[in-house]
This record gives C-alpha cells, sequence and structure tokens, in this order.
C-alpha cells in the first residue's frame, strides 16, 4: 500500500489534486496543496478501493448525499447528514457496465 495524491490534469495542463476536509463535508478537487482546512496526501487503495491513510488509520468513510436534481448525488467525506448513502470509491468499473 501506498500513500499518496491522486491528482487529474485537465485540457490545459492545470493539475488539481483529490481533497477532502480535515473534519467532514465535501470532497472535491483542488490545485493548492496548501489549504491546511482540506487533506491532499495519504490516499491509497487496497485492491480497487480507494482509502485515506488518517494519522496512521485507513478509513473509508465517503458518502453520496442526494441533491435536489433526480440521481444527482455530491460525494462527502465522513458525512453525518441524515440522507447519507455510504459508497466504497473503487479504481474499477462495475463488471456489469
Amino acid at each position: 500500500m501506498n500513500d499518496t495524491q491522486l491528482a487529474v490534469t485537465v485540457a490545459d495542463g492545470s493539475t488539481y489534486n483529490l481533497y477532502v476536509p480535515s473534519s467532514s463535508g465535501h470532497v472535491g478537487f483542488i490545485n493548492n496543496a496548501n489549504d491546511s482546512s482540506v487533506i491532499t496526501a495519504g490516499f491509497g487503495s487496497y485492491g480497487p478501493t480507494v482509502y485515506l491513510n488518517k494519522n496512521s488509520v485507513i478509513t473509508t468513510k465517503w458518502s453520496a448525499i442526494p441533491t435536489n436534481v433526480t440521481d444527482v448525488y455530491t460525494l462527502e467525506w465522513e458525512s453525518e447528514d441524515d440522507e447519507a448513502i455510504e459508497v466504497t470509491l473503487r479504481t474499477v468499473a462495475p463488471s456489469n457496465m
């Protein structure tokens, strides 16, 4: 298991790192890894499952929160929302796709 940053490069060549909030809230991408309110390092995968190594504890506290648009969800970290649906982030597509 290698813990690292997960990044995406967009069409203009800019690179954005996946982040989770330091406590709980929306997950997203950021181009400033120096923001102390978010965590951008410590991600890894165990098999196809994406985790965060936070304070030497491997966690997978991903949740989908319904929006007001049918079948559209926000991805959150350590959510306490009553409508939160626990999800697993994976590095492979579902086999039935």
